[in-house]
């Protein structure tokens, strides 16, 4: 897939994340890193490698609440039965009007791609310990650093 067919493609390196833990906090990927946020991600041991991913909107085309509804609870039900624990994280555009329900997981790179893949998703966020990428699942494209520069 190239990254023209995905039209949300461009959209992947200006989303926020939100992660509801129990003191919830965000992270808005065009910003460096503060202390803050990274005291945060420690607090919840997400200090080092995570996926964060999405079942919505496969291929980066919308879909129905229904379908996208239906497709989130398949997609944790499969992590959930791997045995591993997620945080709900939501992918938000910075101007609050689009939101894609999504988890954080404690997985292998190659795991966190296959997941992604296997939901037809264009591509997934992954934080290696100090920066987040955005990293392609089905499209062919370089990872992107995050922010971008």
């Amino acid at each position: 897939m190239r990254t023209a067919d995905d039209p949300s493609w461009l959209l992947y390196p200006h989303t926020i994340l939100e992660f509801h833990t129990p003191t919830p906090f965000a992270i808005d990927l065009r910003e460096p890193l503060s202390s803050q946020t990274r005291d945060a991600l420690r607090i919840n041991n997400l200090d080092s490698g995570f996926a964060v991913i999405t079942a919505y909107n496969p291929r980066g085309h919308r879909h129905s609440d229904v379908d996208n509804s239906r497709l989130t609870g398949q997609f944790e039900t499969q992590v959930r039965q791997r045995g591993l624990r997620v945080v709900r994280v939501d992918g938000v555009s910075p101007d609050r009007t689009h939101r894609e329900s999504g988890v954080a997981v404690k997985v292998t790179l190659e795991d966190a791609t296959d997941l992604a893949t296997h939901y037809h998703q264009s591509a997934f966020f992954w934080f290696d310990g100090d920066q987040f990428w955005v990293v392609p699942a089905l499209v062919h494209a370089e990872p992107i650093s995050l922010p971008p520069l």
